[in-house]
């Protein structure tokens, strides 16, 4: 039986991935690019967790956008002192002006800011080839010469902060739960083909 006092924060399986590769040439030239693409699922990230509650990330600027406190939060809610002892709160709202340190560090163990969508599309390979003209591979006893640039893991398109969403997932109790995981590294590369 569920604790009552938990709750299901979200569900790790996308509703859909997919993928697009296509290949354009024209005269020498060949661009040749590949898509992938996660909709739906959820995460949680501890990284954004861990870094709103020290201060290093652009989320945790707010309140301190001129000083340290300055000009402050505050938070959004009812006064519990202008509430009566019994019956429901129609209180007035909350005007305490408090730090950005005490309002991140307050809210420290709430995971629910830190719970998003993992939505993303990546950029996974671009690559840009010519086919060089015949009297270059006569240079080389060959019937034809390619050079290409290839790239991977150019870019990424997400809504998910400071994190790359295609982290390593875990088996166990720690799925979809991402922490300090580093991102897939951006490569360029230069390759040259000899057909004899």
């Amino acid at each position: 039986m569920l604790d009552p006092t938990k709750k299901v924060l979200g569900n790790i399986q996308p509703d859909w991935t997919g993928g697009w590769s296509n290949t354009f040439s024209f005269k020498n030239f060949t661009v040749s690019g590949l898509l992938d693409m996660r909709r739906g699922g959820n995460i949680v990230s501890i990284t954004n967790f861990f870094g709103d509650y020290a201060g290093v990330t652009k989320q945790s600027l707010k309140g301190r956008e001129v000083d340290w406190n300055n000009p402050g939060v505050v938070v959004d809610g009812i006064d519990i002192n202008s509430c009566a002892a019994t019956g429901p709160c129609n209180g007035t709202p909350n005007t305490d002006n408090i730090t950005a340190e005490q309002y991140f560090q307050n809210i420290f163990p709430v995971m629910e800011p830190y719970v998003y969508k993992d939505n993303w599309v990546k950029l996974r390979e671009l690559r840009v080839a010519v086919d060089l003209p015949a009297s270059w591979a006569n240079l080389f006893n060959a019937r034809a010469v390619n050079v290409a640039l290839t790239g991977r893991n150019l870019h990424t398109w997400t809504s998910v902060p400071n994190i790359d969403p295609e982290f390593s997932y875990t088996v166990g109790n720690f799925q979809g739960i991402e922490f300090a995981a580093l991102p897939n590294a951006r490569t360029v590369g230069l390759s040259f083909r000899i057909t004899p």
